[in-house]
C-alpha cells in the first residue's frame, strides 16, 4: 500500500485505480480512460483545456469545473484549477483528439495574457504569423537569457526555414549559450545548408554533440569548422580553440593542444576578436596538462568574459575553473565560485545551468566526505536532471553512487550506477566502470575490480582520471597477486593527483615487503590527498597503519585506531572494516553500537529489518509485515551484517540495539 500511495501522490482516485490495476501502468490508463468516458462534454472540454495548457488555469476558464472536482480528476481553490496528478495528465494527454486540442489552443490564446504563452498556443493552433508577433514581443520583454530562449524558439518555428535560416540559426546559438542543447538540436535540423552559414552550423553541431556526450559527432563537427574557417578571422580563432579542446579531451594529445591554443590567443590579440574563446582554450590546455599556469589563466579568461558580457563562455570557463581547483585545490575557491554561479544562473533564469552548478557544489561535498549533504540533496537534483547536460547528469549520478557505496550501501550504489548507462556516452561509461571499481574494492571483491579496470581503460584517455583510478587498480592487484599497474609516465603529480602517484608507489613498496618505506609513502599520500579527496586520504590513513603493523612498528595500533575513529566519523564503512581487520591481526578488538543518528551506515529499511528481528520475528515474518519478498529481507540482513562487521545475527542485533 505504501508503494501505491507514493506513486499516486496521495490522490485517492489514483490509489483506488492503481490498486484495482495491481500497479500496472497500462491497466491504470484503461481505468482512468473509462472514468473519462463517463464525463459529460463540458467536463471533457475542461480537462482538455488543463492538459493542453500544461499548467493550472484560472477557474473561470475551466468548463465543468464542479463536476471535475467531484470526480477527483481536478483540484481547485478559489482562484485556480489543476489536474490532480501528473499520471492523469499523461494518460489524458495521449487521448485528446487533434480537433479538440486545436480548439483548446485557440481558446487558450484568447484567455491567457503572457505573450510567450499566447504565441505558443497560436502556433499550435496553426496561426504562425500571429504567433511570431507575440513571440517577438515576449523576446523583447524578457530580461534574462533563460527567459529569452523559449520565446526565440517559438518565433523561429513560426518562420519558413529557408527564408528565415539566419534567424533560426540565431535561435540555435542563443539556446546553445544557455546549454539548452535539445532546443538547439531540434531547431538546427531544419536550417538549410547555405554556404554563408556552414561554419556557424558546424560550430553549433559541435557544441550540441559535446554536451550530449557524442565524442565522434563533436570531433567531426570541429574538423568541419577547421575546414570552413576563413584564415586570419575570428572563425580561425574559434576553430583553433575548439580543435585544441578536442586534442585535449578526446585524444589526450597535450603536446599538440597547448601550442594550438596559444596560436589562437595570439591571433585573437592581433585581430581583436575571439579573445574570450582563445583565453578559455589556453586555460583548458594548462589545466588538463597539469600546467600550474591554469591558476592565472582561468581568472583572466573569466574576467574577460564578464567584461564582454559573454555569458555563454562565462559559465563554461567557471565550470572548468571549478574542475581545476577541485583537482588541484584549494576547494574553498571552488565552493565560492560554484555558489556564485548558482546565484548568477538563478538571476538569469537559466535553470538547467543552475542545477549544473548546484551539482558542482554537491560534488565538492562528496570529495570532502560530507555524505549527509550528498545523500540528502543529490536524489532530488538527479530527479530534475532532464534539464542538465548529459555529462553533468552522469557526473551527478556518479557522485551519488560513490556516496552510497562509501557509507556501506554498495548495492544501492551499484544500482544508481546503472542509471549512468541510460545516457550512453564515453564519459558515462568511464564513470560507470570507475564507480564499480571503487565499490567492488570496498566490498572485498578485488577480482571484479580487475575486470572493471580493463573496461575503464578502453573508454578513458584522460591521464588525470586514469591517475586517480590507478591506486584502486593497484590495491586490487595487490590483493589478488596480479601485476602492479604502474602510474603513467605523463601522469600529473600535484594536487590530489600527487596523492595518487604517492599511493601507487607505496602499494608497490608494500608488495616488495618494504613495509617501513610503504608506511612513509602512505602517510605522505594521505597528506597530499587531505582537503581534496577524503575517500583516498582516509584509505591511506588505514594503509599507513597496516604498513606499520607489517613492519612490526609499535605505533601501528595507535595509527590504526586513529584511522578507524576518523573513518567512523566520516561514515566510511569499508575503511572501518579494513581498520578492524588490521587491529584484529594485532589482537585488538574494538566494538561499538551503531546509533540511530545520521552516522549510522545502515539504511532506514535495513535498521527497520534488524529491529524487527530483535523483536523475535523470522525473515519470513518480517517480509510479511513489510510487504516485501522473503529474499529481500535476507539481503537486507546480510547487508547490515556486512556493513557493521557482525559475526552472526545475534551479534548484529546487539550492535544495533546496544545504543538504541
Amino acid at each position: 500500500m505504501s508503494t501505491l500511495v507514493a506513486r499516486a501522490g496521495g490522490n485517492p482516485l489514483l490509489i483506488e485505480e492503481l490498486a484495482d490495476a495491481d500497479g500496472d501502468a497500462a491497466s491504470l490508463q484503461l481505468a482512468v480512460l473509462a472514468r473519462c468516458r463517463e464525463l459529460p462534454e463540458d467536463q471533457l472540454e475542461g480537462l482538455a483545456m488543463l492538459v493542453t495548457a500544461g499548467r493550472p488555469l484560472p477557474t473561470e476558464h475551466v468548463p465543468g469545473l464542479a463536476g471535475l472536482v467531484e470526480s477527483g480528476l481536478v483540484g481547485a481553490d478559489e482562484r485556480v484549477a489543476s489536474v490532480r496528478h501528473a499520471l492523469i495528465g499523461e494518460v489524458l494527454g495521449q487521448t485528446v483528439s487533434q480537433e479538440r486540442r486545436t480548439r483548446c489552443h485557440q481558446r487558450l490564446a484568447t484567455v491567457l495574457t503572457h505573450p510567450g504563452e499566447v504565441a505558443r498556443h497560436l502556433l499550435a493552433a496553426g496561426r504562425p504569423g500571429e504567433a511570431y508577433a507575440f513571440a517577438m514581443r515576449a523576446v523583447e520583454e524578457a530580461h534574462t537569457p533563460g527567459e529569452r530562449v523559449p520565446h526565440l524558439e517559438t518565433a523561429a518555428r513560426c518562420v519558413d526555414p529557408a527564408q528565415g535560416a539566419e534567424f533560426r540559426l540565431q535561435a540555435v546559438e542563443a539556446a546553445n549559450e544557455v546549454d539548452e542543447c535539445d532546443i538547439a538540436a531540434s531547431l538546427l535540423e531544419e536550417v538549410p545548408d547555405r554556404p554563408d552559414l556552414r561554419f556557424r552550423i558546424a560550430r553549433a553541431r559541435g557544441i550540441i554533440a559535446y554536451f550530449r556526450g557524442d565524442s565522434e559527432g563533436h570531433r567531426a563537427a570541429v574538423e568541419e569548422e577547421q575546414r570552413l574557417a576563413r584564415p586570419g578571422t575570428e572563425e580561425e580563432v574559434l576553430a583553433l580553440s575548439e580543435a585544441s579542446f578536442v586534442k585535449l579531451v578526446l585524444d589526450g594529445a597535450y603536446e599538440e593542444a597547448t601550442p594550438m591554443a596559444e596560436r589562437a590567443a595570439d591571433l585573437a590579440q592581433r585581430i581583436g576578436a575571439g579573445r574570450v574563446a582563445a583565453l578559455k582554450a589556453v586555460a583548458d590546455t594548462y589545466y588538463l596538462s597539469a600546467d600550474p599556469r591554469w591558476a592565472e589563466a582561468y581568472p583572466a579568461a573569466l574576467e574577460q568574459a564578464r567584461a564582454e558580457d559573454d555569458f555563454a563562455r562565462e559559465w563554461r570557463i567557471a565550470n572548468n575553473y571549478i574542475s581545476a581547483t577541485e583537482t588541484f585545490g584549494p576547494h574553498e575557491s571552488s565552493r565560492r565560485l560554484a555558489r556564485e554561479m548558482v546565484e548568477r544562473c538563478r538571476e538569469l533564469r537559466v535553470l538547467g545551468l543552475q542545477r549544473n552548478f548546484e551539482f558542482r557544489e554537491l560534488n565538492l561535498a562528496g570529495h570532502a566526505a560530507q555524505y549527509d549533504v550528498v545523500l540528502a540533496k543529490a536524489p532530488a537534483l538527479a530527479s530534475l536532471s532532464s534539464g542538465m547536460a548529459v555529462q553533468f547528469a552522469n557526473d551527478l549520478l556518479f557522485t551519488l553512487a560513490c556516496a552510497q557505496a562509501d557509507v556501506g550501501d554498495v548495492e544501492q550504489g551499484l544500482e544508481t550506477a546503472e542509471q549512468i548507462l541510460e545516457r550512453d556516452n564515453e564519459r558515462g561509461r568511464s564513470n560507470y566502470h570507475l564507480l564499480r571499481s571503487w565499490a567492488f574494492l570496498d566490498d572485498g571483491r578485488p577480482d571484479q575490480v580487475l575486470i572493471e579496470e580493463k573496461a575503464f581503460r578502453e573508454v578513458d584517455v584522460d591521464p588525470a582520471r586514469i591517475a586517480l583510478a590507478t591506486p584502486v587498480f593497484a590495491w586490487a592487484a595487490y590483493e589478488t597477486g596480479a601485476p602492479h599497474p604502474d602510474m603513467a609516465p605523463d601522469a600529473p603529480d600535484y594536487g590530489m593527483l600527487a596523492g595518487a602517484c604517492l599511493e601507487t608507489r607505496a602499494i608497490a613498496s608494500l608488495r616488495a615487503e618494504e613495509h617501513a618505506t610503504a608506511a612513509a609513502g602512505f602517510a605522505e599520500a594521505a597528506a597530499a590527498y587531505d582537503g581534496l579527496h577524503q575517500r583516498a586520504a582516509t584509505r591511506c590513513r588505514w594503509a599507513h597503519g597496516e604498513a606499520l603493523r607489517l613492519a612490526g612498528d609499535p605505533g601501528a595500533q595507535a595509527a590504526l585506531e586513529a584511522a578507524e575513529d576518523h573513518a567512523r566519523q566520516l561514515r566510511m564503512v569499508a575503511v572501518v572494516r579494513r581498520c578492524q581487520r588490521s587491529l584484529r591481526a594485532l589482537g585488538v578488538r574494538r566494538s561499538a553500537g551503531v546509533s540511530r543518528s545520521a552516522g549510522s551506515p545502515l539504511t532506514a529499511r535495513e535498521r527497520e529489518v534488524v529491529l524487527l528481528a530483535a523483536d523475535g520475528l523470522t525473515d519470513k515474518a518480517i517480509a510479511a509485515r513489510l510487504g516485501v519478498a522473503h529474499r529481500t529481507v535476507q539481503t537486507q540482513v546480510a547487508n547490515a551484517r556486512r556493513k557493521l562487521g557482525a559475526e552472526n545475527r545475534r551479534h548484529l542485533i546487539s550492535l544495533v540495539t546496544g545504543a538504541d
